[in-house]
């Protein structure tokens, strides 16, 4: 299949952004530990960061909320998760002020952990190099999402931006798809999607006649997903094979 347009998640498809936020948690705790010179293990503190985690994003409505502000919405995870399970200070401000800082430190430790995956770069050029346009489908904020484009110096790369900061609506809506369908004029049946999230970057655009691809890194188990890729990359590179003449 030789497509004429190309569509790329970013987060976790081009760019490790999910796959280091374990790590970056663990930095910030131990900066935070470290700092209050607090009596308490670490491996609980992110216990119930963790938790807490699973429980904010879990919900579609309070994601989408979430992440038009991360600073605030991590903010928000630490103060739940710990607020009332440890003493930090002597009044409600105090508190407030080191799980902010908490929370502050882990965004900024995370961004400095990012890195563009392997062969990114690479086969975005090869792409080019075939005359197939190029495009970005990602939620999240304009200021963030194009901010990462532009520090990996690849924007360059793409023709059209479909960032959810920018539309008003982000994935799994399908308008994002639609929208995109109608500014390019293009074929559904000469696009391909690749994204790592099955709900959000496979299910939508398929349902519109898009050929759609699993970009794989975590190794999520498909067995019982109702959700079935078009394809299933395990590197970026791979996808190469899926336009070869």
């Amino acid at each position: 299949m030789i497509p004429e347009l190309i569509l790329f998640d970013l987060d976790d498809t081009l760019m490790a952004f999910d796959l280091v936020t374990d790590k970056a948690w663990d930095m910030a705790a131990d900066k935070f530990i470290n700092e209050n010179n607090l009596k308490i293990d670490k491996s609980f503190l992110l216990e119930k960061i963790n938790e807490t985690k699973k429980w904010y994003w879990g919900d579609p409505e309070r994601h989408k909320i979430g992440r038009k502000n991360l600073v605030n919405a991590r903010r928000e995870v630490v103060k739940l998760a710990l607020k009332h399970i440890i003493d930090i200070g002597d009044s409600a401000l105090l508190c407030n002020t080191k799980l902010e800082r908490f929370a502050d430190n882990y965004t900024q430790i995370h961004e400095t952990l990012w890195y563009l995956f392997e062969g990114a770069e690479e086969t975005l050029q090869k792409i080019k190099e075939k005359n197939i346009k190029l495009g970005i489908v990602s939620n999240g904020t304009s200021e963030g999402q194009r901010g990462k484009l532009k520090r990996f110096d690849i924007e360059k790369y793409f023709d059209y931006f479909y960032i959810e900061g920018e539309l008003g609506f982000g994935k799994p809506d399908a308008r994002v798809f639609e929208y995109m369908l109608q500014e390019t004029k293009i074929d559904s049946k000469k696009i391909i999607m690749i994204g790592d999230n099955p709900d959000w970057d496979i299910e939508p655009p398929q349902k519109l006649g898009i050929f759609s691809i699993l970009f794989n890194s975590r190794g999520l188990n498909l067995s019982k997903n109702t959700i079935k890729p078009d394809g299933i990359i395990y590197k970026i590179c791979d996808i190469i094979d899926y336009i070869r003449n």
